[in-house]
């Protein structure tokens, strides 16, 4: 229910500003889905909405309703069901533009540290292996204002054979 309301609100008050963001966005329309998903994601991240978000369902939905309405040519899926040798894990969003493949996953951090980064990393690895994506991306909110004033960062990493992890880390 929650998550319904979220994505309903979320998706109005963007209608209100998707003129503005796809300005924005058509800036960047003629480079690379890696390139043109990450410019996204970081507009979505800097959504003043995101202070009010209290649970990573919420930022799920407000991160759907987003791509719902701002990137109308990508086909979004959240929470596939994947597999491979180890077992079934379910990323919380599969992307897709033609031939391109992305997953991106959500992480809510209250302190931050290498070890938690390390970690979804991983696991943001073994989501791109198992889907045959070239893109994962890993989208770091806090779960509160940070206190200790740092800045937000985004990090694209190519991996190998053109695939790229990005972390976007909010503040």
């Amino acid at each position: 229910m929650i998550e319904h309301l979220t994505f309903e609100f979320e998706k109005n008050r963007l209608a209100n500003h998707s003129e503005r963001i796809n300005k924005e966005l058509e800036k960047h329309s003629k480079e690379p889905f890696v390139d043109r998903l990450t410019v996204a994601l970081q507009n979505f991240i800097s959504q003043p909405t995101l202070n009010n978000v209290r649970s990573e369902v919420e930022l799920a939905a407000n991160l759907n309703a987003y791509l719902a309405s701002i990137l109308t040519s990508i086909k979004t899926i959240q929470e596939p069901l994947v597999k491979d040798s180890q077992g079934e894990m379910r990323p919380d969003f599969a992307i897709t533009e033609g031939d391109s493949k992305a997953v991106i996953e959500l992480k809510r951090f209250r302190v931050w540290n290498d070890k938690i980064m390390q970690a979804a990393k991983d696991q943001v690895r073994r989501y791109m292996n198992a889907m045959d994506a070239k893109v994962g991306i890993i989208l770091f909110v806090p779960s509160a204002p940070l206190k200790d004033k740092t800045k937000g960062f985004t990090v694209a990493t190519p991996i190998e054979d053109d695939r790229y992890l990005v972390i976007i880390r909010g503040t």
